[in-house]
């Protein structure tokens, strides 16, 4: 049997990933740049601290920037073995695929799916101040 290692990454816009772990006071070194977009992994070399990389993420959140989260699964050995977008949630063709691959994996993937969405709505419903915690 194989350990496979969790991680979360989120993935969106160079620039609005800067902010955020500026925001969130992230070595800008956890940052990933891509062909396309940049991503933020955690836990990772850099990005070692679950709160902060919850701020960086609650950051993205508040100002409604869009972005991707995903649950990765990796080994040592082989590297990245799968990876779940976990939002914005799957679209009903995915949903339906994954649930003929493996019924109870696709429901735990939409339960979580459906719990990210409900805190991003509470997030996103708070009237922060301008000299709150995530400016």
């Amino acid at each position: 049997m194989v350990d496979v290692e969790i991680s979360w990454s989120l993935e969106g816009p160079l620039e609005t990933l800067r902010d955020a772990t500026t925001a969130a006071r992230i070595d800008s070194n956890a940052i990933n740049p891509g062909s396309i977009d940049a991503d933020l992994t955690y836990p990772s070399f850099f990005c070692t601290s679950r709160a902060a990389w919850i701020k960086a993420l609650a950051y993205l959140f508040v100002r409604n920037i869009r972005f991707r989260l995903f649950l990765v699964g990796s080994t040592v050995s082989d590297g990245e073995r799968w990876r779940y977008q976990v939002l914005p949630a799957m679209d009903a063709e995915m949903v339906s695929l994954m649930r003929d691959i493996d019924a109870a994996e696709a429901l735990e993937i939409e339960a979580l799916s459906d719990r990210v969405e409900r805190v991003a709505q509470r997030l996103r419903a708070v009237d922060w101040e301008e000299n709150d915690l995530l400016q």
